[in-house]
């Protein structure tokens, strides 16, 4: 079937058929994808040896590396060597680790985790998709663990940095790569080159698009950088060419913000990106705090301040409810409409549509923030970022106020973006460019950088560093603008620094390095991990001086422990991967195939610390890697052809097509392809009004799929398809609303704009409109269908599973055939043949008799079915239906009918295989192997509805196996002769037969000189294949010849063979007899034969070779192909070079051997050398030292002759000299000096000493003296004309005597040059004539040389001596000199020029200082004019400066300036258009004052300059500046351990840390900077809890804690648990009193020891008079041994010490009982305490009564008893100062104790309100009102209500409680 044209014959159902079934895409990478890599992974086996041939799996955390994983290679490294990267498995605690086997075999820790030079393992920096098991790293770092590597780069390693200070200046020269690959590189190890794949291209013909998404990730950074990846897909064309159509670099794998232009001009991407990732995070944390907050009112309605710590659990609620429902993504499209600022109501608002609360200033503002760090000026003022708030843009739009300036900021980073989405549920934001504005800026991009090249190959070195810079950013933004997705991977939400080791100095180094304290300091990894500045001190005193010793690695376990607690078990704190998609990558018509690589961008830099000693890999590929190809092309071409004959079969129109088609051509995937040429058939069944009719569910089942519009009959059909609806016709319909509707006859029953019931698809949807009317409901009748199962020719039964059907109808119509048509459709489905069917075939109209209910209707049907059953004698195909005409029937089973349940064959195969040895290994294919075949087959039958198979017999017409002659195998013999014929059944096993050969053995020549010598097998036996042939037997096939080796006999031990053919062995040798054991060997020795040589010597002086017979040397003594021994001849050529001669072939015996010729008995033997010598000749040319060697390399050769070679010999030489002279004598011009020299040659014989002379030659053959014209002397023409030229002399002979000649001259005149301020005048001499020495040169002729320019002199013009001034050179440009005036007649005379003086202008220009930035204020620059000489006037400049400092400039170089104009104008010309040469820049700042203390707005800035700037209204005031953070510690108390909690227990502590922070106000912009919070009493120290009496707290003290500004969550609470108390049961006491047990005395949270004296406050058991106090039988002991009258010691406290103890009072026989309660003894209970007017405590409570006495500092107010208590009340003493006397109080009475009815003040109360003071809050505990109250007056309290006492002793005391708490 083929699809090309003009022939093709597929149909269009064909065509159909493959574009319905077309996936969207392919995923090439779906069968050994990456995604499956748990189960890759599981597969991979290592370390296979021939005891383990299975190898050994990757085991829990360990990381290995392989060059191959699922279909996925290493790309090989540049010298074609294989590649690697790593495979690392999760460990069993989930993390990934990495530990390795080195290369010793030795076990090390953490290849998956980085660390620093402490081996400090930032967990929290592994970012990583921990979703599988095993993780693949494309590259791997040198660190300290493997310095040897070599590096991709070739760098040496080298462990300290290059970030230095004496570094900065050169890196800031380089590109910004440039500079960070030497900064942070970290260089990838030799080999790691990445992955790569080759897929088939899904069409060859018509293109495709292609799609790669993948997970990123890192596990360490380096100095920030992480590593960068590359994704590269190359297409592989027909011609098997590679073009390049994708590259893309993630040079950020931690951020979505890329753009290296920028980040090479000085922006911060790093800070961009967390700027709009706080923006969008902003975003969902106020939608959170929102749901939090109105969940804490619902919760906590009585709050009425919201409590952190209720509200930190209800955010987090929050958040995780919006996760559960989706709403966690927030969108920020990059687009210019979206992100324009709202107007009206909502201006400073973003478009309500993109749901930005925050405003749109503070976005703006905070991005332009970050975005203005440009350091290139000019980018900056096209940018759209603003430096001041007046910034404008050409067009005079002010940017900070521009509406679209969050737009044009987001687009000046991010100019191919489409949108940025924020994953508020990862905390990860994700970006997405829009490839149309990549195809623009990618087009931008390469222009500028086409520019950038071209302006390199002009610019000087200077302009040539900026460039570079400028080209290596352009190409990075080239490299990473493409279409993608990127989301980004992030660090863990928690940082966890692990200390993987212990690590500490080997030795200390010298104490000038580091001194004893500081090595005490740094000295280990676990000390300088605590300091500060820890890191950088170990590294440089240790680490980059390799002296350190690293032990107790943490093993994989510990280290796992370690990383579960610092994240506390829960791994979303870990970092999160990233992940990475490419856009549509279109792939070309030619493409074959594809290759996908991925790998390290840079070679330099992986983002390891190579200061670590930990291995460490990174750029993890992690799980989802997947190769996505698209398959529209090919749709598209393939539905444009079904189309086109669509239109030809006239099924659509041709406008119809051609619509079609350009839906199709806009279509982005096959599925839309698809869609725009189907079409849908619905039906409608509506009322007369248009309403659709309530249909039954079954009459809607028939109708077909229910929609919005109708019943769906037909889906996604081909336009142009039949269709025919006939079937959905139906006559009437039983609503569900109980009426009745029958089909309106009126249109065929359709409505008027209905389509046919039948026809072609034409659109898109076609409807089909039945409209019904509302009828009576006619008279009905009944009928049943029943349904048999044939079970024999005469019996059938019920079909089980089939029910009878009953049919409805109106009488005198026919009942419906649907339900039993289908029915029928549904047995044929289900493999039944029908037999009979009365139904079909029988009257169907619905009778008269009226039917019973209940009973069988008079009109029966039945249809009779059986199984079908089919003989099968062929395999049918799978799947395919049974009865081709009922395709929705059974289909043949999937096995059971296959080729081989119906056909089998039963083979013998008989191999042959052979062994080298009789016990080897066997070897296969020694012979073709010999499979026989007998083949069976049978039939069978299938039941169709059950699924039943039965198979017939085996039948076979070849099943007898013939008889197998085994083949001769040269070379060895069998163990069989033949394989026997057998008879076969189809069961047939074991049949297979093998054959084995065993090699014959050789005879084994060993020639000498050959390594491996070549054997010569046996011969086989000519029949026989299991025995070896007789070489003596002329039948004996392939008998071998020994060889004949020249120079050599063969021998057997010491007999030589037999010459094939006698006397001539060159025919080769008789082999010996095979041995009886023919598997082995005869080895045959070759022996070398005797051989001699003989070197003659040849003189070739005279051209003839001549031998020097006397020189001969013969060499005797050899052997065949032994080496000829050179140590004669050499020793003879010694000899000859000795005396003079030349040996031309020295090395004539080199590598030379003897032959293997047999020599001659007589005369030379057959190796003759000739070895050729010459006298030598010297040819001189310089004179030489007689007797020196005439080779010095040879002091013992000949020597150079004493007389012959002096220079006399050899050279002479003639001289004329030309002095040229002033008038006096003195010499003007150097001499011309002309000399003719003579030399000739000699040639010396060496050997014989002969020397012979050449001619006398004039050196150049030149023998004359030339004509020499007189130089023009600067400044000098000739005396006398004639000596204008010296004539020439020829005929020059050695004879000839040497020859001196004087020319004279006379000086010229001046232009005299009068300077004013220049004493003595500069004279410019008159110019020479160019070519004529006796005469000056003429000024204006251009061919005058050296004619001077009258100089320019700034601010001056030159004048002749008649007050003309002088004709500029340029008239345009003075400065470039002036035209001299004419020379005077007389040459010799001097010409005065004159200067007079010319205007001059200042200018102060006026710059903004920002750090490097100066801005230039050209408003305030200030012109000053005068003339050359004048005193510059400054009044204007200091008027300038005063008004620069009131608007809040700082003038940072008054006096420079003002010192600067103090002066006169220059000389110097100003410019017509520039600024004058007088220019001096008065620079200002912005006033920028550190504010520490709050401001008052509107109030001068600088108290001194009232009308400078103001304070702002808002930024500084006391909020903005100062901040406290507070602990509260809470005192509660329970009555009952699990009774509720009571306030104020004791007196709330409020600790709080006070923190300050600086601001920095700039008074020109009023822009605010913060500093630091900082506090000096940020630790809030521990609070120990005090005792409460009668109470037991649950924690001692609370401890401390250092705060910082942002604390929260300090609070604490203490609750006390009240103590239980000793309840004396006293007889006739209703109500016992109670006497708590006493408080521990130093520890708040335990009850005291009674016994102990140290407890305070224990209570004495009151003694009652007749009563014994008793714990069960045991009497307590009295306080006072034998005085029981002082009470009795209490019991033990109870180990439950809330509990009470009940004492018993036990009668004393023989005393009365008391009528009423006994009190105890009044003194001894009653207590004195001393307080201030405010209720504090001046001193301990005593017991008993005691006198005020005297208090230093107060003094006594009143004193009050009542109830056994005293209180004295002091005030304290103000002290009097000199003048200034202490008002007099009128004086209180003070009462006594004898006198209670005295009224006490309200004032005079004591009112416990500090610290120590208790706050009352029942009648149970108001007694720890006063404090240290003693033990019996605690027991006295408490039986004789005191509190009553002081209450009604002073309301006041109450009163002013309550006061204090409003």
């Amino acid at each position: 079937m083929s699809f090309d044209d003009p022939d093709h014959t597929a149909t269009v159902e064909d065509m159909w058929k493959i574009i319905q079934h077309m996936p969207d895409d392919f995923q090439n990478n779906e069968r050994s994808y990456l995604r499956n890599m748990d189960t890759l992974g599981d597969e991979l086996r290592f370390d296979k040896t021939a005891e383990n041939p299975e190898g050994v799996p990757l085991q829990p955390g360990e990381i290995r590396e392989i060059s191959s994983f699922g279909g996925w290679t290493a790309i090989m490294k540049k010298d074609g060597e294989t590649g690697k990267f790593a495979i690392g498995m999760k460990n069993k605690e989930g993390y990934f680790t990495g530990w390795y086997t080195d290369k010793d075999g030795k076990r090390k820790e953490g290849g998956m985790l980085g660390s620093n030079a402490l081996d400090e393992i930032y967990v929290h920096e592994q970012a990583l998709d921990r979703r599988f098991k095993y993780m693949l790293m494309l590259a791997k770092g040198r660190t300290i663990a493997n310095k040897d590597d070599i590096a991709q780069d070739g760098s040496p390693f080298k462990i300290a940095t290059e970030n230095s200070s004496g570094n900065q200046d050169s890196l800031a020269k380089l590109p910004v790569k440039e500079r960070e690959d030497i900064l942070h590189h970290a260089p990838n190890i030799e080999g790691f080159n990445g992955i790569e794949k080759t897929f088939k291209a899904f069409s060859t013909k018509y293109g495709s698009r292609l799609k790669i998404d993948f997970v990123t990730g890192y596990i360490s950074d380096f100095w920030g950088s992480k590593g960068t990846y590359r994704i590269v897909v190359k297409a592989i064309k027909k011609d098997n060419s590679e073009e390049t159509v994708y590259d893309h670099t993630i040079n950020r794998i931690d951020g979505v913000v890329e753009n290296e232009e920028r980040y090479s001009q000085g922006v911060n991407l790093s800070a961009v990106n967390s700027v709009i990732k706080s923006i969008l995070k902003g975003e969902f944390d106020k939608k959170v705090n929102d749901i939090a907050n109105d969940k804490y009112k619902a919760k906590y309605p009585r709050d009425r301040r919201k409590d952190i710590t209720k509200l930190e659990p209800l955010k987090e609620e929050a958040r995780q409810e919006l996760v559960k429902k989706g709403e966690v993504t927030y969108e920020l499209p990059i687009d210019k409409d979206k992100l324009r600022e709202d107007t009206g109501k909502r201006k400073n608002k973003f478009k309500e549509e993109l749901n930005i609360q925050e405003g749109y200033t503070t976005v703006a503002n905070t991005l332009n923030g970050v975005l203005k760090q440009i350091k290139d000026t000019e980018v900056q003022k096209n940018s759209p970022t603003w430096l001041n708030a007046g910034e404008k843009y050409p067009d005079g739009t002010v940017k900070s106020k521009d509406s679209d300036r969050v737009y044009k900021l987001l687009d000046f980073i991010l100019p191919t973006a489409k949108k940025i989405i924020y994953h508020a549920d990862t905390d990860q934001l994700e970006l997405e460019t829009d490839p149309a504005k990549v195809a623009k800026h990618r087009a931008e991009l390469n222009t500028r950088l086409a520019d950038k090249k071209a302006a390199l190959e002009t610019a000087d070195e200077e302009k040539k560093i900026e460039l570079k810079k400028e080209i290596s950013a352009l190409e990075s933004a080239i490299r990473s603008t493409n279409a993608y997705t990127y989301t980004e991977a992030r660090n863990g939400s928690k940082k966890a620094i692990i200390l993987g080791s212990h690590m500490e100095a080997t030795s200390k180094p010298d104490s000038r390095v580091i001194t004893d304290t500081e090595y005490e300091k740094y000295r280990t990894n676990e000390l300088a991990a605590g300091e500060k500045d820890g890191l950088s001190k170990f590294t440089g005193y240790f680490v980059e001086k390799n002296n350190v010793t690293r032990s107790n690695v943490l093993a994989d376990d510990k280290l796992s422990e370690k990383i579960t607690e610092e994240i506390g078990g829960d791994e979303d704190k870990l970092g999160k991967g990233g992940y990475f998609s490419t856009g549509d990558i279109p792939l070309g018509k030619d493409v074959v195939s594809y290759k996908v690589q991925v790998f390290a961008e840079n070679e330099k830099r992986v983002g390891v610390n190579k200061q670590s000693p930990r291995l460490q890999y990174n750029l993890p590929i992690l799980a989802d890697f997947s190769v996505i190809q698209d398959t529209v092309e090919p749709s598209k071409e393939l539905a444009k052809r079904i189309l086109t004959k669509l239109k030809e079969q006239g099924k659509i129109t041709e406008d119809q097509e051609k619509k079609i088609k350009e839906e199709i051509d806009k279509g982005k995937k096959t599925s839309e392809v698809r869609s725009a040429m189907t079409g849908d058939v619905t039906v409608r069944y509506v009322d007369t009004d248009g309403n659709n009719l309530p249909i039954t569910d079954a009459d809607a089942k028939k109708a077909g799929e229910k929609t919005d519009n109708g019943y769906l009959v037909r889906k996604d059909v081909l336009i142009g398809t039949d269709y025919d609806v006939n079937s959905k016709k139906v006559p009437y319909f039983n609503a569900t609303n109980g009426k009745y509707y029958a089909l309106r006859s009126v249109g065929r029953g359709l409505e008027t704009s209905s389509d046919a019931l039948n026809g072609s698809i034409t659109k898109k949807n076609t409807v089909i409109t039945f409209v019904y009317e509302e009828r009576t409901v006619p008279p009905t009748g009944k009928g049943v269908v029943h349904f048999k199962k044939q079970t024999s020719e005469t019996a059938t039964e019920a079909l089980t599973g089939y029910n009878d059907i009953t049919l409805e109808g109106e009488v005198g119509k026919e009942f419906s055939t649907d339900e039993v048509n289908t029915k029928i459709t549904e047995l044929k489905n289900a493999g039944y043949e029908i037999v009979g069917d009365t139904f079909t075939s029988g009257d169907k109209t619905v009778d008269t008799i009226e039917d019973t209910e209940g009973q069988i209707p008079s009109q029966e049907y039945t249809i009779t079915v059986k199984e079908k059953v089919v003989t099968v004698t062929e395999p049918p195909t799978p799947n395919t239906p049974v009865d081709p005409n009922v395709p929705e029937g059974p289909k043949w089973p999937a096995t059971g009918l296959a080729k081989s349940d119906l056909e089998k064959e039963v083979t013998r195969t008989i191999t042959y295989v052979k062994k080298e040895t009789a016990d080897g290994p066997e070897i296969s294919d020694a012979k073709p192997t010999v499979t026989q075949t007998a083949h069976f087959k049978r039939s069978a039958t299938y039941n169709a509805v059950t699924g039943t198979i039965t198979y017939g017999n085996w039948e076979s017409a070849d099943k007898e196996l013939a008889k197998v002659d085994t083949p001769t195998l040269t070379g060895y013999v069998a163990d069989k002769a033949s394989v026997e014929k057998v008879e076969t059944n189809a069961d047939s096993t074991g049949l297979d037969q093998k054959v084995v050969y065993t090699k014959l053995g050789s005879w084994v020549p060993k020639v000498p000189g050959v390594e491996t010598p070549t054997p010569l097998p046996y011969p086989n036996h000519p029949t026989d294949p299991t025995k070896p042939g007789d070489p003596t037997d002329p039948n004996t096939p392939n008998v071998p010849v020994i060889p004949y080796v020249p120079g050599y006999t063969p021998k057997i031990g010491e007999t030589p063979l037999e010459p094939k053919v006698p006397n001539d062995p060159t025919q080769g040798y008789i082999p010996p007899a095979v041995p009886t054991e023919p598997g082995k060997d005869t080895p045959i020795e070759y022996v070398a034969d005797p051989q001699k040589a003989v070197v003659k010597v040849f003189n070739t002086t005279t051209g003839t070779e001549v031998e020097l017979p006397a020189e001969k040397v013969s060499i005797d003594n050899g052997t065949t192909d032994s080496a000829i021994p050179t140590d004669s001849v050499t020793a003879k050529i010694a000899d000859l070079e000795k005396r003079g001669y030349i040996v031309e072939n020295k090395d004539l015996l080199k590598d030379q051997k003897f032959d293997n010729e047999k020599d001659p008995t007589d005369g030379d033997p057959t190796q003759v050398f000739k070895l050729l010598v010459k006298e030598r000749t010297v040819e001189v040319t310089e004179p030489k030292n007689p007797n020196d060697p005439v080779d010095p390399d040879k002091p013992e050769g000949p020597k150079w002759p004493t007389t012959g070679l002096a220079k006399s010999d050899l050279e002479k030489e003639v001289t004329r000299t030309i002095n040229y002279v002033d008038e006096a004598g003195n010499k003007v011009s150097e001499p011309s000096t002309d000399k003719v020299t003579f030399t000739r040659e000699a040639k010396i014989n060496v050997v014989t000493g002969e020397i012979t002379y050449g001619e006398w030659k004039a050196v150049g053959g030149d023998n004359t003296f030339d004509k020499v014209s007189s130089p023009v002397v600067k400044g000098y023409i000739l005396k006398d004309p004639t000596q204008k030229e010296v004539a020439e002399r020829k005929g020059i002979t050695p004879t000839v005597a040497n020859q001196t000649i004087e020319v004279v001259y006379k000086k010229l005149g001046s232009w005299i040059l009068k300077v004013p301020g220049v004493e003595t005048p500069t004279p410019l001499p008159y110019p020479n004539n160019p070519t004529d020495p006796t005469k000056p040169g003429d000024p204006t002729d251009p061919n005058t040389p050296n004619v001077p320019v009258i100089p320019y002199v700034p601010g001056y013009t030159p004048k002749t001596p008649d007050g003309n001034p002088l004709v500029p050179v340029d008239p345009e440009h003075p400065e470039n000199g002036y035209k001299v005036p004419p020379i005077p007649e007389t040459p010799g005379n001097d010409t005065p020029i004159t200067y007079e003086a010319n205007p001059q202008k200042a200018l102060v220009k006026v710059v903004k200082v920002d750090g490097t930035t100066e801005t230039p204020l050209t408003e305030d620059n200030v012109a000053i004019d005068g003339k050359t000489g004048d005193q510059i006037p400054t009044e204007s400049v200091t008027a300038k400066i005063a008004d620069l400092e009131k608007r809040g400039y700082v003038i940072d170089n008054r006096d420079e300036v003002l010192n600067y104009i103090n002066t006169k104008f220059d000389k110097d010309k100003d410019s017509t258009d520039g600024d004058p040469t007088q220019t001096v820049t008065l620079k200002v700042h912005e006033k920028v004052v550190t504010v520490t203390e709050p401001k008052n707005p509107n109030d001068p800035v600088d108290p001194d300059k009232p009308e400078g700037p103001k304070w702002p209204a808002t930024g500084l005031a006391e909020s903005d500046l100062e901040k406290e953070v507070t602990r509260t510690i809470t005192y509660v108390k329970k009555e009952t351990a699990d009774g509720p909690e009571i306030s104020d227990a004791k007196p709330t502590v409020t600790q709080t840390a006070h923190f300050k922070r600086s601001a920095t106000y700039n008074a020109v912009t009023g822009t605010i900077t913060y500093g630091n919070w900082e506090s000096a009493d940020k630790e809030l120290a521990k609070v120990d809890t005090p005792t409460l009496t009668g109470y037991v707290a649950d924690k001692a003290s609370v401890e401390k804690v250092e705060t910082n500004a942002d604390s929260t969550g300090l609070d604490q609470k203490v609750v006390y648990t009240k103590l239980g108390s000793w309840v004396p049961k006293v007889p006739g006491v209703e109500t016992p009193t109670p006497l708590p047990y006493p408080n521990h005395p130093t520890d708040p949270t335990k009850p005291g020891d009674p016994t102990d004296p140290n407890t305070p406050n224990v209570p004495v058991i009151p003694y009652v008079p007749g009563y014994t106090p008793k714990i069960g039988e045991t009497p307590l002991e009295p306080k006072v041994p034998n005085d029981p009258t002082q009470g009795y010691i209490p019991p033990a406290v109870p180990t439950e010490p809330g509990k009470d103890t009940p004492i018993e009072y036990v009668k004393v026989p023989n005393t009365p009982s008391p009528e009423e309660p006994v009190k105890p003894t009044p003194e001894s209970n009653h207590i004195t305490i001393w307080v201030d007017e405010n209720g504090k405590p001046l001193k301990p409570e005593k017991p008993g009564t005691h006198e005020p006495g005297n208090i230093p500092g107060y003094r006594l107010i009143t004193t009050v008893t009542k109830d056994g208590v005293t209180i004295h009340k002091f005030e304290k003493i103000t002290p009097v100062e000199p003048n200034n006397p202490v008002p007099q109080k009128p004086t209180t009475p003070i009462p006594t104790s004898q006198d209670p009815t005295i009224p006490t003040p309200e004032s005079q109360i004591p009112t416990p309100n500090t610290p120590e003071a208790n706050t009352p809050t029942s009648e149970t505990n108001r007694r720890e009102e006063l404090p240290n109250t003693g033990t019996e007056a605690n027991a006295t309290l408490a039986s004789a209500g005191i509190m009553t006492l002081l209450a009604g002793l002073g309301l006041g005391f109450f009163k002013k409680k309550e006061e204090d708490e409003k």
